[in-house]
């Protein structure tokens, strides 16, 4: 099984590549109008040269999986500003996207909590799908397929409700805000047995989140679930993706650690090594690409993995031979 890292955001440790602070709603109307375009504009040429320079940072190290922020573009989804995030930056963008494109890197985003399809209040269904209108023109401008993972979203009314909700707003997206669309198992509503049938329901990809499923865990195996979870990225075309972090601690286990953990990490590897031939895992922990690198470092030392870079390796465990 061909395996590849990916990281969330950052770097952690490179000072000079982090992106600039972003801004709020309430310091832009601060602003005079020449103020704010200034400040827009120095913020998002400083945030896209970064990212293409924390892209080139991780490929010198072997890493070519990784998850920006829509947070490089401050206040593009705000309603009340409006403003061209686009065309002043066309020629960063497509450098971004050629450099994407040449060293097969896989981008993609990962909306906060707010991003909710499925609500039972208008204007925050409104507010989610003008959020993955925003998404779809960054990676437009890039040249990019666009990806976005999402969570089903809210529980309100209960399960079987919430989920015809959210199949009835994603039949109304236009065609190319669904194409753009992943979805993930939580930790607290929506299990894994959940999200893979309304998946396979609405024919979507499924991010498999190892983490959200021992919070969350539902009845039937992993052994019953993970091909069917493979089978519904083979009309994507994409590599199947999957989410690993460590809890916090014992007593509060939904939280991400700073860290991760090896052994619990190189189990995980077992547990799905009879049914992949190659997976991309992002790691959701705070430390980022350092933790990254600290988990790769000890992996390699470990039976079974036939280490390549920090971000890529081979694990032909035999007892998970198929």
């Amino acid at each position: 099984m061909k395996v590849r890292l990916g990281y969330v955001v950052g770097p952690e440790g490179r000072q000079e590549l982090r992106y600039a602070h972003t801004m709020s709603y309430r310091t832009y109307q601060t602003l005079s109008v020449e103020e704010r375009n200034q400040k827009l504009d120095q913020m998002i040429r400083k945030n896209l040269e970064n990212l293409l320079k924390v892209l080139k940072w991780n490929t010198a190290h072997g890493i070519y999986f990784y998850r920006f922020s829509q947070n490089m573009i401050p206040l593009a989804t705000k309603e009340e500003v409006e403003f061209d995030y686009i065309t002043p930056y066309q020629t960063l963008y497509q450098e971004i996207g050629n450099y994407v494109k040449k060293n097969g890197i896989r981008l993609d985003t990962h909306p906060d909590q707010f991003c909710i399809l499925n609500s039972t209040k208008k204007i925050v269904t409104e507010n989610s799908i003008r959020y993955l209108g925003f998404n779809k023109k960054i990676f437009d401008a890039m040249n990019l397929p666009a990806c976005t993972i999402l969570h089903v979203g809210s529980g309100e009314g209960g399960k079987s409700a919430s989920i015809e909700r959210f199949i009835n707003t994603w039949k109304n997206l236009p065609r190319s805000l669904q194409k753009m669309i992943v979805l993930e198992n939580d930790d607290r509503t929506f299990h894994t047995k959940d999200v893979l049938e309304l998946c396979q329901r609405i024919k979507v990809p499924f991010v498999f989140d190892y983490h959200h499923h021992l919070c969350n865990p539902c009845e039937e195996s992993l052994e019953i679930l993970l091909p069917q979870i493979r089978d519904t990225w083979k009309q994507s075309n994409l590599i199947p993706k999957m989410h690993f972090s460590s809890p916090k601690s014992a007593t509060s286990f939904r939280a991400h650690n700073r860290w991760l953990e090896p052994f619990r990490f190189y189990d995980f590897l077992k547990i799905i090594a009879p049914f992949y031939d190659s997976v991309d895992i992002m790691l959701e922990c705070k430390g980022k690409e350092l933790a990254l690198q600290k988990l790769s470092h000890v992996l390699r030392f470990l039976p079974s993995i036939h280490r390549f870079t920090d971000g890529i390796f081979d694990f032909t465990n035999k007892d998970c031979e198929k």
